[in-house]
């Protein structure tokens, strides 16, 4: 498509008062021409300009832009190539390290979330390539739950193996279901200990009754064993 195209892509996306996904994604198209090389290095100081005029545009917080606007490709050709406005500087440092490989192109939400950053103030207009860098990194890796685009959702970021029900919430009985019980360790057998028996003792008892010319002998034995099981 030519170095042209994604620069004048930029002109024309990025023109509103507020980000827009359009403006994100045809400032993603150009880092990632830029970072295979399809776009040549010494484009950066173009697109440079480019973006750092729309930071600062949306920083100033005004409706419209003014004066000569954000410069499309076929205005800056031939033209001075010194850098200019204050964000301009930062975002060709950026760019540069994306040529070189030094650091990778985001994603298109991830950037149209920093221009809306930028835009509310919650982001101050970049003053170094690397303070792009770390910024952007920061909204890569975010977990937080936010309305805005380029924050990966909470949801997205539970184990998969967890079951959302109502509104968004993990069932606990569902968890618990899922989940294998531990298995339990098994318990050395006790060898049993027989039994030990004492010696035997008998005790014999003799009563001798009478009644008149009868005589009666009553001879009792009683046998006693003691049984010793203990161990």
């Amino acid at each position: 498509a030519g170095i042209g195209s994604y620069l004048d892509g930029i002109s024309q996306a990025c023109e509103a008062s507020q980000p827009t996904s359009e403006c994100a994604e045809a400032i993603v198209d150009y880092m990632d021409a830029l970072s295979s090389g399809d776009a040549p290095a010494e484009s950066s100081g173009t697109a440079a300009q480019s973006i750092g005029s729309y930071l600062d545009h949306l920083s100033s917080g005004s409706a419209t832009l003014s004066g000569a606007g954000i410069p499309d490709y076929l205005s800056t050709v031939g033209g001075s190539s010194a850098i200019q406005g204050g964000s301009a500087a930062a975002v060709k440092t950026y760019l540069d390290a994306m040529s070189t490989g030094a650091t990778e192109a985001p994603s298109a939400p991830v950037v149209e979330e920093y221009l809306e950053d930028v835009s509310s103030g919650a982001a101050s207009t970049p003053t170094s390539g690397a303070g792009i860098a770390s910024y952007l990194t920061a909204l890569t890796s975010s977990t937080a739950l936010s309305g805005g685009a380029g924050i990966t959702s909470h949801v997205n970021t539970l184990a998969s193996g967890s079951q959302l029900s109502g509104g968004g919430v993990t069932s606990y009985l569902d968890s618990v279901a899922s989940t294998a019980p531990a298995p339990i360790a098994d318990v050395p057998a006790v060898a049993a200990t027989p039994a030990t028996a004492g010696e035997p003792s008998t005790k014999i008892d003799t009563q001798v009754s009478h009644d008149g010319l009868q005589t009666t002998i009553t001879i009792t034995s009683v046998t006693t064993v003691v049984i010793d099981d203990a161990e």
